[in-house]
């Protein structure tokens, strides 16, 4: 079912493209067959709605205008499409018959390829915007044909003008908004589509085509210009910005809500996180054990409670720090290895494979899988115990793992009350986007796999120098 909508959604976009183009024409067809008066210089009611419709969508543009000033996300795109609307339809014969202006052939024709100049400004906006704000990467070939294109139209345009035929390039330039919606409307398997400002804004460019053809019927002597149809245009026009700025600003406070959900939610992890790590019985064991190398031997009392001070220095950086160096996480786990070698009273067989360091990892997120292979894993109660830390570059990123050969786990029973692993995966997801994938076999051991793509590599490093 799902298919099948997808397939269904490319045609009635295209249906509703042909319907906002040929609107115009169809309601000047139907008012000749009805032989319905359309005399270009009823002023009347047609006139003050006119005027006040230019006024509403000025001050629209000029708050489009401002807002690219304010709002960081905004480009210029779209103020510069507001403007040029205005400006064809300003252009517009029944906009024009309203102010008390001499008639004059060359006043006429500067006026309709001024119009016809500005539209086709408004055409090369609507490609770089489609381009831009959506991320179409279009080919080099596919903008040169666009602008080869409306430049090509508006020497016809004029040429053609003269001889009363200009609507013959008019309708051929019509390949390049149709071309361009099709474009548009080929990457649906890319989420382009399913934006809530590209349906619009495919509606927006033919609604504003469909203008341009009554203009262009109209200026050829096919049919006297309606008076009041670029004001129901404006309408149309100002109805679909309305529509596209609240899609916008739903989005904009969605997106608000979603970073402050976001912001509470690592707070919450942060916290845990470090309340896990920094274990009451976990201090009394290591002052316990500094006490007694105390007695034995003053030099490694010193030593240990040099290594428990740098411990805690850690957890203070952690409290202050989101992401840090993998090479000072290495540091941070080598001391809690010797602390726990201190405090059990034997070496515990860690390996460091390290290849690539050059990335970033979340402050004291390896501690808990360390202590999970040592306390639950039983590392240390095999002869041959062991826990390898490697990173290796590999085909399309990083690979860090973290393996041990202990005792193993049921991973889909983790128990709540183990929250420092819960807490690392977490922690992993929200600043960095990736899962930690952990594999465990009872009796074999824990393998912890973490992949940097390059992306993400990429996306870390910039943040950082920053």
């Amino acid at each position: 079912m799902a298919n099948r909508r997808l397939k269904i959604k490319p045609f009635i976009i295209i249906f509703a493209d042909l319907l906002a183009f040929s609107a115009g024409i169809i309601c000047i067809a139907v008012m000749y067959a009805a032989h319905a008066d359309i005399s270009v210089y009823q002023v009347g009611f047609f006139g003050y709605f006119s005027i006040i419709s230019a006024c509403l969508f000025a001050v629209l543009a000029c708050v489009d205008f401002c807002a690219a000033f304010v709002i960081k996300t905004s480009t210029f795109h779209s103020s510069l499409m507001a403007l040029s609307v205005l400006g064809c339809f300003l252009l517009a014969p029944d906009y024009i018959a309203i102010f008390p202006l001499t008639e004059t052939e060359w006043l006429n024709t500067l006026t309709v390829l001024l119009q016809y100049c500005v539209f086709i400004f408004f055409m090369l906006v609507v490609v770089f915007f489609f381009d831009f704000s959506y991320d179409l990467k279009m080919s080099r070939r596919r903008k040169g044909f666009y602008i080869i294109a409306c430049i090509a139209s508006a020497a016809i345009f004029a040429t053609l003008y003269f001889v009363k035929l200009q609507y013959i390039a008019f309708f051929l330039f019509m390949a390049v908004p149709t071309e361009l919606t099709h474009y548009v409307s080929r990457n649906i398997d890319e989420g382009n589509f399913n934006s809530h400002t590209l349906r619009p804004m495919q509606i927006l460019v033919s609604t504003i085509c469909g203008f341009m053809a009554v203009n262009a019927i109209c200026y050829s002597g096919l049919a006297s210009y309606p008076f009041g149809m670029t004001s129901f245009y404006f309408i149309a026009v100002a109805l679909t910005y309305a529509f596209i700025y609240f899609n916008f600003i739903r989005l904009t406070q969605k997106r608000e809500f979603d970073n402050a959900v976001y912001r509470a939610r690592y707070k919450d992890a942060k916290l845990e996180a470090l309340q896990a790590q920094i274990k009451p019985h976990f201090v009394f064991n290591v002052l316990t054990s500094i006490k007694n190398l105390y007695r034995l031997d003053a030099e490694s009392g010193d030593n240990a409670m040099d290594l428990f001070s740098r411990h805690l220095r850690a957890r203070v950086v952690a409290a202050n720090s989101d992401l840090i160096p993998f090479e000072k996480e290495l540091d941070n786990v080598q001391i809690y290895i010797e602390l726990e070698s201190m405090r059990r009273g034997k070496d515990l067989n860690v390996v460091f494979d390290i290849e690539y360091s050059d990335f970033l990892i979340p402050a004291l997120s390896l501690q808990p899988f360390i202590e999970n292979a040592i306390k639950y894993g039983r590392t240390d109660e095999k002869p041959d115990g062991y826990i390898r830390i490697s990173s290796h570059s590999v085909e399309g990123g990083v690979l860090l793992e973290i393996i041990d050969n202990g005792i193993g786990f049921d991973v889909g029973a983790i128990p709540p009350s183990s929250c420092g692993i819960r807490n690392s995966v977490e922690r992993f997801r929200l600043l960095t986007g990736l899962s930690p994938q952990i594999e465990s076999t009872v009796g074999e051991g824990t393998s912890i796999k973490i992949f940097y793509d390059l992306a993400t590599l990429e996306r870390m490093n910039e943040n950082n120098h920053c």
